[in-house]
């Protein structure tokens, strides 16, 4: 009994550590955790118009931005709302701004008919924001409907309006608002990256055909138009169409059916077009095609092909029985295809028999593999999620509760986060938050990138700030590409970008880990983070670009390290400003220039990673020349042996402001005024020192000619003209233009001024340079007629003494005689 007892438990034993196994390995295939947060509104305006999340949307750096609206049951003519723009701002901390901006737009832009909305919002960088409307010469009829674009920013402010052109299409007909369910939307509205600004895609008034333009967002929130185009679709019996970002632009995917009637003809196609930044397109390439008759189409949603290389796609596409004796046979083709048009995947995928076959459902691609069919219950007032991998097996399946606007503005996050609004009441309104499983969870380290094995620093790692590089490794071969790895320092909540180094600047081994060299000004004390460009390197075996790094995903901490540098003496150096920064400097007045050239200081310190007393503004030198400013700064000498010395502020400052565009030079305020190539007289006077060349060339030439010619003649006599001319011509020059440079030449009332008006010109060296030429070959010539005159001499004496000694001979031989 005792033995049966024992073998009794562990049989228990092992059942109970089979179900704990299941039990924690269950997860990995359901919804990992669902949460709700909530908000309570500052202020109510009634029981009868209660908060509802009706759209919303999310920065690259985490922070979210919902519209919020409330019914306006005073109003007819549709579901109209309170007429304000109402904006609640979720930081990534947790906490909400609430923003409420008077448009000061028409009335109908708060409405709602069938399924045309006319207010929408888009976010662009930082506090941009792009907010859509309508205005309308007769609000009654829709063909007046001109949709506009603003820029706002968190305050409220306009910065800047623009039109975008009409979105009812139809040229001839007169639209009954009777008739709402006939109203669709025309047009969408797609924004690339924070740096490139968005377009807009729309069917062209009176026409079938679809209509694309880009539009550019400056950092000042002036929007401009550039490219456009036109896609032709006359010809077509149905049109789909979805809009995609990529690396340098767009891609604009398309289906269209025809009612082709020759055997083997394609009844459907699906092609996609490129759109670079600021370019016109490229030539559309064919994705897929299918010669199946009776084929109409159903959906089609594109997106980024998260874990994998390029695009994807999935196409329902339904085949119709005409005879009707059958059920319709729907099914979808899931896509997945590079910018260079070739296919490296293509499945057909039915679906299962839990899926309601005959309903066309919502597509949401996951960051980490697989997607989502989204649709509504039609047995209840839900909206039915199932979760798909990525070969279309069901994975798993929940339900939401509609919100009053029955289509919920479900978002998903760079961390696989379903955000969800719910219907609350008192005041509030609330998000429900559900973590997907991660289907490609093996890969997933932390980067929501899929494609990054590792990182030195690792996330909130600690590392010393002498640290000479950054290494990324992938989990597959990449090649270096144009995109960029932009360094910043956090500081009171403030993001200070420190380098930028593009791919192709960096060093690469194994074909898997890309080094990235650091500036000796970039880490100091403090809390850091890494973002990487999109195309900052590419797949070696697709030479596509792969996914980047967002902002604040890859951050450590960095310790100071403390070094001893040698006690050096104060000195003094010369920045010059940018021809726009010193326009911007002359307008000020005396204390906002001061105050300007004390924020540039400030930022120069920052720069250097050095304490602000360190760096002073010599009073005597402010100069202008060429019209652009000169600055001195006298650099104070080290104290302590633990602070930096004199040559290495020298050195880090030629460094950042050499490569003012990669530091933090170029970022800041007032640092981004500084001339870069000031000091690179190479740089900046080169076709100049060309020409001096050329004429001393072009003198030597002719004097090497003249003494081809005759070698009895003064060989350095053209030399020495064209010197002199030369020379008088620069002494003329320099007294002209630059002599009012030097306190020696100027008058005792003149030299007591405090401020001294430096040229900056070229004309001062070029004199010198010519003059000590002149010089040189005034010495050198007379050196030479010297030494000619000795050898000369030298040949002729023991001539003279031959002769004479032949003439004593004679006379001796005489007197012999």
């Amino acid at each position: 009994e005792l033995r049966s007892s024992n073998s009794q438990n562990r049989f228990i034993g092992v059942l109970l550590l089979f179900v704990i196994t299941i039990l924690c390995s269950y997860p990995i295939c359901t919804v990992a955790q669902t949460r709700t947060f909530s908000y309570h509104e500052k202020f109510g305006y009634g029981p009868e118009s209660q908060p509802l999340i009706w759209k919303q949307s999310v920065y690259e750096d985490g922070m979210i931005v919902l519209r919020v609206v409330r019914r306006n049951h005073a109003s007819t003519g549709g579901i109209c709302f309170l007429e304000m723009l109402s904006l609640r701002i979720i930081h990534p901390n947790g906490t909400v701004d609430e923003l409420d901006i008077n448009l000061e737009i028409q009335s109908f832009n708060y409405c709602k008919r069938g399924n045309a909305e006319y207010l929408d919002f888009h976010l662009i960088i930082n506090d941009q924001i792009l907010v859509t409307y309508h205005n309308a010469t007769d609000p009654n009829d829709e063909n007046t409907y001109e949709e506009w674009g603003m820029i706002i920013d968190f305050d409220g402010n306009v910065k800047s309006k623009i039109s975008l052109g009409f979105k009812f299409v139809e040229e001839n007909v007169k639209y009954n608002f009777k008739a709402l369910s006939e109203l669709k939307p025309s047009r969408e509205i797609l924004l690339n990256n924070k740096r490139n600004g968005f377009l807009r895609i729309a069917v062209i008034k009176g026409s079938r055909n679809t209509g694309w333009k880009q539009f550019k967002v400056g950092l000042n929130g002036i929007i401009t138009g550039l490219t456009d185009g036109i896609i032709e679709s006359e010809n077509f019996s149905n049109l789909l169409y979805d809009i995609i970002t990529t690396y340098e632009g767009y891609a604009i995917v398309y289906a269209n059916t025809t009612a082709a009637t020759v055997p083997l003809s394609p009844r459907l196609e699906l092609f996609v077009i490129f759109i670079s930044d600021h370019k016109m397109a490229h030539a559309s390439l064919l994705l897929y095609q299918n010669q199946l008759p009776n084929l109409s189409l159903g959906s089609l949603f594109c997106d980024i092909y998260y874990i994998r290389t390029g695009y994807q796609c999935i196409l329902t596409i339904n085949q119709q029985d005409p005879s009707g004796s059958n059920l319709e046979n729907l099914f979808d083709v899931k896509i997945n295809f590079l910018s260079s048009g070739s296919i490296p995947s293509l499945t057909t995928i039915k679906r299962s028999s839990e899926i309601n076959a005959t309903q066309n459902w919502d597509v949401m691609f996951l960051p980490f593999g697989g997607y989502i069919l989204k649709n509504a219950n039609e047995r209840s007032d839900d909206i039915i999620y199932h979760i798909l991998d990525e070969n279309g097996t069901k994975n798993s399946t929940f339900m939401e509760s509609k919100s009053a606007n029955e289509s919920p503005s479900a978002i998903i996050l760079l961390n696989n986060t379903l955000l969800i609004p719910k219907t609350e009441s008192n005041n509030t309104w609330a998000l429900t938050c559900i973590d997907l499983p991660k289907l490609s969870a093996g890969k997933d380290n932390g980067y929501y990138n899929v494609n990054v094995r590792s990182t030195f620093p690792e996330i909130n790692a600690s590392v010393n700030s002498d640290i000479p590089n950054v290494v990324i490794d992938f989990y597959d071969p990449v090649e270096l590409s144009d995109g960029s790895l932009l360094i910043y320092q956090l500081s009171n909540e403030e993001k200070i970008l420190r380098q930028i180094t593009l791919g192709r600047n960096c060093s690469l081994t194994d074909d898997k880990s890309v080094i990235v060299e650091i500036f000796n000004t970039t880490f100091d004390e403090g809390i850091y983070f890494i973002e990487m460009d999109t195309n900052f390197v590419i797949s070696y075996a697709y030479k596509e670009p792969l996914l980047g790094i967002n902002e604040n995903v890859w951050h450590f901490n960095v310790e100071k390290i403390k070094k001893e540098y040698d006690i050096t003496t104060s000195t003094t150096g010369l920045l010059r400003l940018t021809t726009r920064g010193t326009k911007r400097f002359t307008n000020l007045s005396e204390s906002e220039r001061e105050q300007f050239l004390n924020n540039l200081l400030v930022e120069l310190a920052d720069t250097c990673l050095i304490s602000q007393d360190r760096l002073k503004i010599d009073k005597v030198a402010q100069v202008v020349t060429n019209e652009q400013q000169i600055i001195s700064i006298r650099i104070e000498e080290n104290k302590e042996k633990d602070e930096k010395d004199v040559v290495s502020i020298i050195n880090d400052l030629n460094f950042t402001i050499t490569h003012k565009f990669r530091t933090h030079i170029g970022q800041g305020q007032f640092t981004k005024s500084i001339e870069q190539n000031y000091g690179d007289l190479w740089q900046e006077y080169k076709w100049k020192f060309i020409a001096m060349i050329l004429a001393i060339i072009l003198l030597l030439v002719l004097s090497t000619l003249a003494y081809i010619k005759e070698k009895k003649g003064n060989k350095f006599a053209i030399f020495q003209l064209g010197l002199f001319i030369l020379d008088l011509v620069m002494d003329v020059l320099f007294v002209t233009y630059n002599a009012d440079n030097f306190p020696e030449f100027k008058t005792p009332r003149q030299r007591a001024r405090k401020t001294l008006t430096y040229e900056d010109d070229i004309i001062p060296m070029l004199t010198l340079t010519s003059t000590t030429l002149n010089l040189t070959i005034n010495v050198v010539g007379r050196l030479y007629k010297i030494t000619i005159s000795m050898l000369h001499t030298n040949q002729i004496l023991p001539i003279r003494n031959i002769n004479n000694n032949r003439n004593l001979e004679m006379v001796q031989g005489d007197n012999d005689t």
